[in-house]
């Protein structure tokens, strides 16, 4: 009676360990979700659309989104100021996404 049970509940153990497997594979090969993103501190690089320098933040774009970026006196700039960014400027920002489109950047790359 066992074998019996055993016959039938492993194969379908091993079957849906299997589908569970296969099916998280494409999910962690694909962009993480902004969910995801969100809880983690991010590294982005793109090209700056435009710059408010007396609000302290600018817009650049990723992957096809627009991001604002905002900064404060904390924020590392590695080869440059804030002064330095302007329109079509590649930059590399690391921080936390806040909200869908707004990354509070900890370090800035001009």
């Amino acid at each position: 009676m066992l074998r019996g049970i055993a016959r039938l509940v492993l194969p379908a153990a091993l079957a849906v360990g299997s589908l569970a497997v296969a099916a998280s594979a494409p999910a962690s090969a694909a962009a993480p979700s902004r969910a995801t993103v969100a809880a983690h501190s991010v590294t982005w690089p793109g090209i700056v659309d435009s710059v408010n320098l007396a609000k302290h933040r600018f817009v650049f774009t990723w992957a096809g989104y627009r991001y604002t970026v905002t900064y404060t006196s904390k924020t590392k700039f590695t080869n440059g100021t804030a002064r330095k960014l302007k329109k079509g400027l590649h930059v590399t920002v690391t921080g936390n996404l806040k909200g869908s489109t707004v990354l509070a950047a900890t370090k800035i790359v001009v």
